[in-house]
């Protein structure tokens, strides 16, 4: 674009210097034009050429005076939050043993990184009539039990599965997450995005190179860093799944049932046809 402008500004000095030599103050009008032309190609020509930046974006107002804002005033009015509102700052984790003896036998340990997902279940009195113990890291959950791990559909939610199951090898581990299928290419689903771990950028995390035969095209969505929070899925949709998910970690057997009977212990040999005696 400033080629062509150049060489149309060049022609046209070219002949404006031919066709007024004879006229007053001709070479200040000549060197006018000249002085323009130049701003206009200058103009025309823009910006040299910049390399890209990441985007970047910021929320205002922050979180925090967010829900001051919110909360703050209702609370210094009414003396307390309006019947089934419930502050996750304030909520806490609901570590405890179920109502229900004959669940006391495998309480369950729930691992879930969200704050909000477990407000949402302890307001709810989730942990007690499902015997459930609740925790927001690998650190919290108890070294024996089951563990249902209830993550976001990201390479984080994933990568947390694969450290509790590197951890727990003898420990049944049932992913409750978010599947990646649920959300991408769902133009109702809520779709964030962050900057994944570098084990997930570099390819060196087992469970990816996994999916990336299995699901390739799940696999470079979580590798773009696009993430499905789990907070955003329906309340009823998500209590219902977490129940199913608990059912199956008090029906699975353990890995070291499964081991064995893989190798058939304690079970009567099987007797087999030897042809050609």
């Amino acid at each position: 674009m400033g080629r062509t402008v150049a060489v149309v500004l060049v022609a046209g000095l070219a002949v404006l210097a031919v066709r007024m030599p004879d006229t007053a103050h001709a070479g200040l009008l000549w060197w006018g034009s000249a002085g323009a032309a130049v701003v206009v190609y200058l103009l025309a020509k823009g910006r040299p050429y910049r390399p890209a930046r990441r985007a970047g974006a910021r929320m205002e107002p922050d979180a925090h005076v967010f829900r001051s804002m919110m909360l703050g005033r209702w609370v210094s009015v009414h003396g307390g939050l309006p019947p089934g509102v419930v502050d996750d700052e304030t909520a806490g984790d609901a570590a405890c043993l179920p109502r229900d003896r004959a669940r006391q036998e495998r309480t369950v340990a729930l691992l879930c990184p969200d704050r909000v997902v477990r407000a949402f279940l302890s307001a709810n009195d989730f942990p007690h009539r499902q015997g459930l113990t609740l925790a927001a890291r690998l650190a919290d959950v108890p070294p024996t039990g089951p563990v249902i791990v209830l993550h976001d559909a990201s390479a984080r939610g994933f990568q947390l599965l694969a450290d509790v199951r590197a951890s727990r090898p003898d420990v049944v581990v049932v992913d409750a997450g978010l599947p990646v299928k649920a959300v991408r290419g769902n133009r109702g689903a809520v779709v964030l995005h962050e900057t994944p771990p570098e084990r997930v950028r570099s390819g060196e995390a087992g469970w990816l190179r996994r999916m990336e035969r299995l699901a390739p095209e799940d696999a470079a969505w979580l590798r773009q860093g696009w993430l499905g929070p789990v907070a955003a899925v329906p309340p009823a949709l998500l209590e219902a799944s977490v129940a199913r998910a608990v059912e199956r970690a008090r029906s699975a057997p353990e890995p070291a049932q499964l081991r064995a009977a893989e190798l058939g212990f304690l079970s009567w040999p099987q007797s087999t046809e030897l042809e050609g005696i």
